[in-house]
Parts: structure tokens; sequence; C-alpha cells
């Protein structure tokens, strides 16, 4: 028994392949079986709400974002139906509007720690651009406390960054997870990453209470696809 999955992000170059319509349907699923999802908006839905996740008294906010929506454009009607931004640019030349606005509404929320979930990257390369990079650090000057990323097929390294608005703050980045599950042979796209972090809550020599990474991982698994069966194993 039990729900295999407490929260998924749905900003990717796919979600508006069905429109509005597909959009819709899938954030009714996903609420029908208490699922929470972040990246994108039903309609008349503040899109500037923050997806909030508790567990163990620590309470997460996610922000979830896409690069790019494959050439499909948001109904005129709801043009902010899924989390776009230009991840894939120098910071100087993202629009960080929406994303600021997002992160805001977190913080008004009295969340702990933030997780933002990018979807980009190039695909099938093992390591992010130089530009993704910068992204990243910009984000946790921003107030971002760890980058979880998506979409090159394939598993990139991951960093640990020390922020600069927090010394004491070591920050990861998973900058690419691969394919959890996909019914390909070539090994370099079965094996996936699985993220493992550790919170905990502490209070700070100033008195502060502030959440910290105390472990990070990216534990490999390797995906065995029986093509006869349509079956995939990990």
């Amino acid at each position: 028994g039990g729900r295999a999955f407490d929260l998924v992000t749905c900003a990717n170059n796919h979600c508006l392949d069905f429109g509005a319509e597909g959009v819709d349907s899938t954030l009714r699923i996903l609420g029908e079986d208490g699922i929470v999802c972040a990246g994108i908006h039903g309609e008349g839905e503040d899109p500037r709400r923050p997806c909030l996740l508790e567990r163990n008294g620590i309470v997460l906010g996610v922000l979830a974002f896409t690069f790019g929506l494959n050439a499909r454009r948001p109904p005129p009607e709801r043009p902010l139906i899924a989390n776009r931004m230009n991840l894939l640019d120098r910071p100087e030349n993202v629009d960080w509007t929406l994303f600021d606005e997002q992160l805001a509404a977190c913080q008004s929320a009295g969340v702990d720690f933030v997780v933002a979930q990018l979807h980009w990257g190039m695909e099938h390369e093992h390591y992010p651009r130089p530009e993704q990079i910068e992204v990243a650090h910009a984000m946790f000057e921003r107030g971002v406390d760890a980058v979880i990323g998506h979409h090159p097929h394939v598993i990139q390294p991951f960093e640990l960054y020390r922020t600069r608005r927090d010394p004491e703050r070591v920050a990861p980045i998973f900058y690419s997870l691969g394919n959890l599950v996909n019914p390909c042979s070539a090994r370099f796209m079965c094996v996936s990453g699985v993220a493992r972090l550790q919170l905990a809550r502490c209070v700070t020599a100033d008195g502060d209470v502030r959440t910290y990474v105390t472990h990070a991982e990216q534990h490999e698994v390797e995906q065995l696809t029986d093509l006869t069966r349509r079956t995939i194993s990990l």
C-alpha cells in the first residue's frame, strides 16, 4: 500500500505536447493519488503559489522549470501554464522574474530548504555547459539550496558549491540524473542517477535556525531492459 511518489515535477519540454488538456488531466490524476506536482499550473491557479512538501519537521519548497516547450506555445489565456525560463544562457541574460517570484513565495511561506528542479542541458552530453554552471551558482546566491537536473538522458557529474550568501552552506548540484526508466538498450543510456540528500535543522552561532545538507551523493543504478517481456528492472 501507499503511493510510490510524494512529489513529481512536470516542467519539461514535453509538458505541452497535449496542450492545456494534457496539463489539466495530469494535475487531476496526480491530485487523485495525493501526489504534489510542481512546474505546471491548473486553470485559475496562481503560478506563484509555492509548492511545499513537509517531512520530519522540515518544510521543502520546490521550484521546477524547463528550458523549453518543444516550440509549443502556452494558450493565450494561460501564458504561465508551465514554468519556463532560459536556463541555457549566461545568468545576466536570463529572465528571472517568475523564478524570483516563486522563490519569494517559498520564503514568505517559511520554508526551511529550497530545491530547484531544472529540465535543461544538452542531450547525450556527459558534462554541463559552462552557462549552466553559472546559472546554478546564481540560483544559490538568490536563495536556492539544492539543484536537481534532468533532460540530457545521461548522467552528468554533481558538484558541491559553497555559497557566498552563507559561507557555511555547501549546496549540491546534480546537473543530470539521466533516465530512471527508459526502453533503451545502449548501456550509456541505461545508467541512471538517484540523488540522496540528508538535511538537518540547526541553530547557528548568531541564533538563526537554518537547514543544511549533511550528506549528498549521486547513487548510480543500471537498468536491465527485456524487450521480449517488455519489462525494465534496476
